[in-house]
């Protein structure tokens, strides 16, 4: 078989299924075989199917290798999680079009809709009326998945969609203000002894990388509602992005005064997050008057606290483990902090760099080297 030829037919089919809300389809490797009397040679793949992260259903696709545009559609095997399933129902291969790249994710989107259904039916017969209540709810978000999940004894419903949040009204200039993109993860602990909910436990996946790493979520009592639930945590990311806003911008401001302080010296800086800056200072040593020395300074604002200085020498040395080098490193305390002017702030670090430069030139000069000094980059 000619592979190149197998993926050019394909790969347009397979591809919008594996873009198809990320993380939901994937397709094992392409192989060849014989089946049946006749020893019809099949072009196969195996589509697994993960519904609120966890391992729904997979089916075999089998592609005849005599229709190189595979236009008569592919044979579906059910292989696990499709139990009920009749493949004359999946109206996507009785209108199969090979001109329609889409024509396979159809099918897909319509074995989806019948596991969903199947899913939908088994948390309704739980008895438990504020899952079903909730599920009803959230139908006019993105992606909606649910789920009934029975282990060790324990009952659980995952429902899991998409939804975005705008940035509330302010200065644009601080922060990029696209809509924010979110994931959200319900599961829902059902009761051993009787058809309520004992727990919810929610989740939050967001695209921006500070709501990711420091929002906190709102509580969701087991007696309230998914709807009221993402009202509060709508309120709570508003806030939040007030508060990033307010943060970027302070960041902002302290690193461009910096930079502004130091033109000749910066080397790098991060002019969209504002989260760090670089430069390189050059000054004679104490003990060596006839050369002059360099040093990195690296600079952090990741956070409201205050900011990270480091000083690196260009020359590697000798570190605690034998034949390994690395540059001699010192990191100084900063007493700035984002709140305080920024006038205030470059006067500090000025004093610092006047103070703690020649300091640390002499102790880098006098750190043993146990092969000729190594330049750490070109200077």
């Amino acid at each position: 078989m000619n592979s190149k030829r197998i993926a050019s037919t394909l790969l347009p089919l397979l591809l919008p299924v594996q873009r198809k809300s990320e993380g939901r389809h994937t397709t094992s490797n392409l192989r060849s075989l014989s089946l049946g009397p006749d020893q019809t040679q099949c072009h196969v793949f195996c589509i697994q199917t993960r519904l609120c992260g966890r391992a729904a259903f997979e089916c075999d696709v089998l592609f005849d290798a005599s229709d190189s545009g595979a236009g008569a559609g592919p044979d579906i095997i059910p292989l696990g999680g499709l139990v009920g399933l009749k493949l004359k129902d999946v109206s996507p291969l009785a209108t199969w079009d090979s001109k329609d790249d889409l024509a396979l994710l159809k099918v897909m989107d319509c074995l989806t809709a019948f596991y969903l259904n199947r899913e939908l039916l088994r948390i309704q017969a739980t008895g438990v009326e504020s899952v079903v209540f909730d599920v009803s709810t959230l139908d006019h978000y993105q992606n909606l998945e649910y789920v009934l999940v029975e282990e060790s004894g324990e009952n659980e419903v995952h429902i899991r969609f998409d939804t975005q949040y705008q940035h509330p009204p302010g200065d644009s200039a601080d922060m990029s203000l696209d809509p924010i993109a979110a994931t959200v993860h319900l599961t829902y602990t059902l009761s051993p002894v009787s058809p309520v909910v004992s727990k919810i436990t929610p989740r939050v996946d967001f695209s921006h990388p500070t709501l990711s790493t420091s929002f906190t979520l709102p509580p969701f009592p087991s007696t309230t509602v998914a709807i009221d639930f993402l009202s509060d945590l709508e309120i709570a990311v508003k806030q939040h992005l007030v508060s990033a806003r307010e943060l970027v911008g302070k960041k902002k401001r302290l690193c461009e005064a910096v930079v502004a302080a130091f033109p000749t010296q910066v080397l790098e800086w991060d002019d969209t997050g504002f989260s760090k800056a670089s430069f390189y200072f050059e000054e004679r040593s104490a003990t060596s008057k006839k050369e002059a020395r360099g040093v990195v300074v690296l600079f952090e604002f990741y956070d409201a606290k205050s900011p990270r200085m480091a000083f690196v020498s260009p020359i590697l040395s000798r570190s605690g483990r034998e034949d390994e080098y690395m540059p001699f490193t010192k990191v100084v305390p900063v007493s700035i902090t984002l709140n305080a002017s920024v006038d205030e702030n470059v006067k500090e670090l000025r004093a610092i760099l006047k103070a703690q430069i020649p300091a640390f030139i002499t102790a880098a000069g006098n750190v043993p080297t146990a092969v000729p000094p190594k330049s750490f980059f070109s200077l």
